[in-house]
């Protein structure tokens, strides 16, 4: 949770690789806030490498991005998702340094308006998703 932590602004990264000498040391966990009674119950600790673009790319094709144009299908209408929108948010999840999850949460917003807007209207078909500049904007045909 990190009450008491130091809140100066870190140089470093969130998303970190952490060595096994690292892991053994659970004084670390401490440290983001997790109390000792918690860090005793972990059974096992693994560590992740941060996700890369390439990666966070196939997440949001594979997992993200089919799992909204099956909901969208089932209103009527064909969701497109520009590839210039696809690097706009994998890229915004590596800025953030939230991974996967990042993926959705950048996406969402645009795609709860879209939906709020479109689902229900029959002479809707196509909804795209295109970035305008540093904006991401929905074309209905």
């Amino acid at each position: 949770l990190g009450f008491g932590r130091d809140t100066r602004k870190r140089e470093t990264a969130i998303a970190e690789r952490v060595t096994d000498e690292q892991i053994e040391h659970t004084t670390a966990f401490a440290r983001y806030g997790f109390i000792p009674e918690l860090i005793g119950r972990f059974n096992r600790i693994v560590s992740f490498s941060p996700l890369d673009a390439a990666t966070l790319g196939d997440i949001l094709e594979e997992n993200v991005l089919r799992a909204y144009a099956r909901e969208f299908a089932h209103e009527g209408l064909e969701l497109v998702v520009e590839p210039a929108v696809r690097e706009w948010v994998v890229g915004r999840a590596l800025k953030r340094e939230t991974g996967a999850r990042g993926l959705r949460a950048a996406l969402v917003p645009h795609l709860e308006r879209v939906a709020y807007e479109h689902f229900g209207e029959p002479e809707v078909a196509t909804v795209s998703l295109v970035l305008d500049g540093d904006q991401v904007r929905t074309v209905a045909r």
